[in-house]
């Protein structure tokens, strides 16, 4: 299944380089994100293979893979207000992102802080745009691009929260038990990539070529 998973991001990325020209400019970060992502778990593969595990790969994807997903549902809300509310947040979680690898979360060990904090934030913020999107349709919401994109977000990042959190424990256990928390992201990875290709087509479907 890690093989899968590691992969699984490039059905989205070549749809979105079958129509990169007519991206909007949150389909373009959301690529860079899923090319992030895709390099990222790739790399981290070839450690684990290896016989080596490199924590280092992970802690400063969480804080990128945070503020592309933010900047994404930050240019989907209708409130000046709330556009402030988010970037700030974007700032703060920067900040405790650098005081935490500083002083209490090295790069060395797991990133259940951070990666928890990460998880709760985007989840709320997600599910908050959803209801936007449910407001700014009567009908045929499947069909736009963002519901699949925030379904996506939610999937993800709240189904992996427990192993995220769980993150320190379950590297001082067993491989075993290491290897289920793994088996839980792998499978949010692959499902969340199928909802991301949904949206993308979607996104193709109405724009006009």
């Amino acid at each position: 299944m890690s093989y899968i998973s590691v992969y699984s991001p490039i059905l989205p990325i070549l749809i979105c380089l079958a129509q990169w020209k007519k991206l909007n400019r949150e389909l373009k970060i959301l690529f860079f994100l899923l090319s992030l992502g895709f390099i990222t778990d790739f790399l981290s593969l070839l450690h684990i293979l290896n016989a080596r595990y490199l924590p280092y790969l992970a802690h400063f994807y969480v804080v990128s893979e945070f503020i592309l997903v933010m900047m994404i549902i930050t240019l989907w809300q209708t409130s000046k207000k709330m556009m402030i509310a988010i970037n700030s947040i974007i700032i703060a979680y920067v900040i405790f992102w650098i005081i935490a690898k500083l002083f209490f979360e090295p790069i060395n060990r797991p990133y259940s802080l951070t990666g928890s904090i990460s998880h709760v934030i985007v989840t709320l913020a997600a599910g908050y745009s959803l209801f936007i999107v449910f407001e700014q349709h009567s009908n045929a919401l499947v069909k736009d691009f963002r519901f699949w994109i925030l379904i996506s977000f939610i999937v993800y990042f709240a189904g992996a929260l427990l192993p995220v959190a769980l993150g320190e424990i379950l590297y001082n256990y067993s491989s075993a038990v290491l290897h289920m928390g793994w088996s839980i992201t792998w499978t949010l990875t692959i499902v969340s990539s199928i909802l991301f290709s949904i949206g993308l087509l979607c996104h193709r479907m109405q724009v006009k070529y």
